[in-house]
Parts: C-alpha cells; sequence; structure tokens
C-alpha cells in the first residue's frame, strides 16, 4: 500500500481538515473527545498562541489516515534548551492518543521516517497515552526496529466505572459502611438542608448563567488558590465557554443549589456512551455538608439511569474516585528522542543514568 506524507504548518491547514476529521478518528483507537476537530480546534484558539503549529499527515490516496498534530516551543532541560515538539495535549485533556486509522497501523512507518527527517527539534513528547491501545504497542516495537531512541514513563491510572444493570443492583452491591454513608450524607444535605441537585444534559442554551455559577464557585476551591482552577486565568474560563456551548450539546453540567447559592458542580463529557468527568469543584465554607460527594452519587444514578456505559473519571485516581469505580485505565509518557547532540546527552540522562540510578537506590534499600 502506498501513502503520502505531508507536513502542514498552519492552523487554517488544520481547520481545512475538519470535513475528513470525523469518519478519520471513527476508526482510531483514541476515538474520544479530546481528539475532535472542535476539541483540538478550541484547544489551540486558547493554549496554543505563541508556539508554531505542525501537523504530520499521512494519507491512503484521498483519506486520511494518520496525524500527528504538534506544538513547538523551546524548554530548558538539564540546563539547556531543548526545542520541544509535543501533541496537542495538557491538564485539560488529560487524555491523548496517536492518531492512526487502526486499519492502516503500517503507516506509522512513513509518520516516523518523515518524522526523523526533520532536523528542528530535539524532543518529542507523546503524553497521556492510554498504554493499552495498540497503536501505542506497534509505535514502540517500531521504533525499536527502526532504532530510534525513545523512553516510556508510568503515568495516570485513571479510574472509570462499567455501567451495567440498574442502580438499585449496582447501590445494593455496595458494602454496607459505603450505603450507609451515601444514605447519611444525602439525607443531611438534601432532607435537612434543603439543597437542590441540578443535572443538564446536552442542552447548550440553557447554559450561559450556569456556567458563571460554576465558576464562582471554581474560585473558592483550595484549586483556586493552588492557581489550577477553571477560574484562574481567562484563557481556562474562554475554553470550558466554548467547550460547553458547542451546538453538538455534549456537555452534562451538574450543580448543587443551597438557599439560592450554588455551592458544588461537576462539568462533564458524553461522548460515544462514555461520561468524561473534566471539572469539579465546591465551595469550601461548605466542605461539612459533602456537596461534591452527594453530587457525584445523583450523576452516577442518572447514568444509570440513561443509558450511560462508562463513568470515565479521568486524571489520576483518588479516593474519592475508587470509591465507585471497578477498573483503571493505565496511562504512559513517551518521548521520542531527535539525531542531534542534545538529543543524545538528554537520552542518555533520561533513558540510561536515570533508570541506573533507580536501580542502584533499589539494590541498596534491599540490601
Amino acid at each position: 500500500m502506498s501513502y503520502s506524507v505531508s507536513l502542514l504548518k498552519s492552523y487554517q491547514e488544520f481547520l481545512e481538515l475538519e470535513e475528513d476529521w470525523a469518519d478519520f478518528i471513527s476508526h482510531c483507537e483514541a476515538d474520544h473527545p479530546f481528539n475532535t476537530h472542535r476539541w483540538l480546534s478550541v484547544w489551540w484558539q486558547c493554549f496554543g498562541q505563541g508556539a508554531d503549529p505542525e501537523l504530520l499527515v499521512v494519507r491512503d490516496g484521498a483519506r486520511l489516515v494518520c496525524c500527528l498534530p504538534m506544538i513547538t516551543a523551546d524548554a530548558a532541560t538539564y540546563g539547556m534548551s531543548m526545542r520541544r515538539r509535543a501533541l496537542w495535549v495538557n491538564g485539560h485533556s488529560f487524555r491523548s492518543g496517536v492518531l492512526c486509522d487502526s486499519r492502516h497501523v503500517a503507516c506509522l512507518q512513513e509518520a516516523v521516517d518523515a518524522l526523523m527527517q526533520i532536523n528542528d527539534w530535539d524532543v518529542f513528547d507523546l503524553q497521556f497515552l492510554p498504554k493499552h491501545y495498540g497503536v501505542h504497542g506497534a509505535l514502540k516495537e517500531l521504533l525499536v526496529r527502526s532504532r530510534v531512541k525513545f523512553t516510556v514513563t508510568p503515568h495516570m491510572d485513571s479510574p472509570r466505572l462499567a455501567i451495567e444493570g440498574d442502580w438499585s443492583s449496582y447501590f445494593a452491591g455496595l458494602s454496607r459502611s459505603r450505603r450507609e454513608s451515601v444514605r447519611r450524607k444525602v439525607r443531611k444535605l438534601i432532607e435537612r438542608e434543603g439543597a437542590t441537585v441540578t443535572i443538564i444534559p446536552g442542552t447548550a442554551d440553557e447554559l450561559g448563567a450556569r456556567l458563571e455559577d460554576c465558576w464562582e464557585v471554581s474560585r473558592k476551591t483550595w484549586k483556586h488558590a493552588a492557581g489550577s482552577s477553571i477560574a484562574a486565568d481567562s484563557a481556562r474560563v474562554d475554553f470550558y465557554t466554548q467547550i460547553a456551548m458547542d451546538p453538538s450539546n455534549w456537555i452534562v453540567l451538574s450543580l448543587v443549589d443551597l438557599d439560592g447559592r450554588t455551592i458544588a458542580f461537576e462539568y462533564d463529557l458524553l461522548y460515544k456512551g462514555v461520561l468524561y468527568n473534566l471539572k469539579l469543584g465546591f465551595d469550601e465554607d461548605f466542605k461539612q455538608l459533602s456537596p461534591g460527594y452527594v453530587l457525584r452519587v445523583k450523576l452516577l444514578q442518572w447514568a444509570f439511569e440513561n443509558n450511560v456505559k462508562v463513568y470515565d473519571y479521568m486524571g489520576f485516581g483518588q479516593d474519592y474516585k475508587n470509591q465507585f469505580s471497578d477498573s483503571v485505565i493505565d496511562h504512559e509518557h513517551l518521548r521520542i528522542y531527535g539525531r542531534g547532540l542534545r538529543s543524545s546527552y538528554s537520552y542518555t540522562v533520561e533513558g540510561r543514568a536515570k533508570p541506573l540510578y533507580r536501580q542502584v537506590k533499589r539494590w541498596i534499600a534491599r540490601s
């Protein structure tokens, strides 16, 4: 099979791929909302400014079969300025993937060959890769055969819950202590305090005012003090507002209101039967009422009652996620090294020296 490879160097050229994009990613393992054309276009508008976009595109005739959307920017590593490339992903996505049509995995050879012929980069970071994707395994095998230097670092273990059966059966299957905890917290917040839970699925025209309620709650969380909340800067607010107001109506917005005031929210996307948790938060002044916990329970009940197939908690595993999950998605960080001196130095440190150091530490600990 003959493939053609091209390197696109403008955001406008990415926009021109929109007509082919939906069909393309439907044949990729990484078919999730964070690789849709809409998500990537908004992501670039909000987070890509000031950097250079490049897209390595592979076609089989006219059909798009592989695409690596890359952002290029310098980064300081080990005291040196490194020319770094990365996929269009950050902590607002927490899920990535090599975009390659599963029927055309062989085209990865052309993509890697073309990538290695470009001499203006030192490291290429592919972050937040689900470890179980077959295309990622095929890429690593190809890199070995091609003698391309790379390192793989374990990353997140994101909890998930496969939604099967009905809510009553699922709830009855929880431990007695967990059921009692849920009932106690629901009674305290809803029955005693009079709080209400509202879930708004896929209706962008109803979201306007409620989004601002979410941003206000976000400003009252510990994440805001740490600089990681939605409301921490205008680019984030703009990003999540545009995603929510998209005409595809994929947003599921859940809120807890008490005495006319929103005290907790959860911001999710529903895509092809999977509910992805992107952001959540609660007003620290109401921590003792467990509004975030109660909201999660009510949202899970809604998911069981509305034919959701999977609840994907995203991000790193934490106790509040693990309580209502049945498996995890392991992620890894793949770093590919170029052919220059800086690349060789970086690989020597990360691919050789650091593993040796960890091995020595383990040996000493066992001694």
